[in-house]
């Protein structure tokens, strides 16, 4: 995590325009979905990688929610509901943009819940409900919850030391600054041919 944080750095600095992160290999895994549904791919390559940016998403979120000003309250939301929610219909089934792997499930409802339980950020987000991950019977693991403490140290840290719009163009480069190539296969188990 923290070479990653510092390859982010590095963007701001100005040192590289891009932070490459390789290739992540997706497949369809639900061709039948309604419009007005979300559309659902599934991670075959890459799944760290994202999770490593949307927990630095929900770091910056809670940041946010945490200074008390009204205006980055605001962004907070806005960030929460465009990068790492589903506003729309997911027939009850959880509304986490990202579904993390089996064991990986309960952390990610943990610090998710946190935030999301944040009385003022909670009260923000109007009529939006939290639906959490199915856990199944997959055997827990904490890694989650540290990499987001790591997360969070680092945003807290960035947003104390250097202001706000320090903090909005960390995430600012790490939804544009970070670049991929993007497998799509049609059967998710011709992932492990690639």
């Amino acid at each position: 995590l923290i070479e990653f944080q510092n390859d982010v750095l590095r963007l701001l600095d100005g040192d590289s325009e891009s932070h490459f992160f390789g290739a992540v290999i997706i497949g369809v895994s639900d061709r039948s979905a309604r419009p007005t549904m979300a559309r659902k791919y599934q991670v075959i390559d890459g799944q760290q990688r994202m999770t490593t940016v949307l927990l630095h998403l929900l770091a910056a979120v809670e940041v946010l929610v945490e200074s008390d000003v009204e205006e980055y309250l605001a962004d907070a939301v806005a960030l929460f509901k465009k990068y790492l929610v589903v506003t729309s219909d997911t027939d009850g089934k959880s509304n986490f943009k990202l579904h993390s792997c089996g064991e990986d499930r309960q952390a990610m409802n943990t610090v998710m819940k946190s935030v999301y339980e944040i009385e003022r950020f909670k009260e923000k987000l109007q009529t939006f409900r939290l639906i959490e991950l199915e856990t199944g019977h997959a055997a827990a693991s904490n890694k989650i919850k540290q990499n987001y403490k790591i997360a969070k140290s680092f945003m807290k840290t960035q947003f104390e030391s250097n202001g706000v719009v320090h903090l909005q163009n960390i995430y600012i480069a790490l939804l544009v600054g970070v670049t991929l190539v993007q497998i799509v296969v049609n059967n998710p188990l011709s992932g492990p041919k690639i």
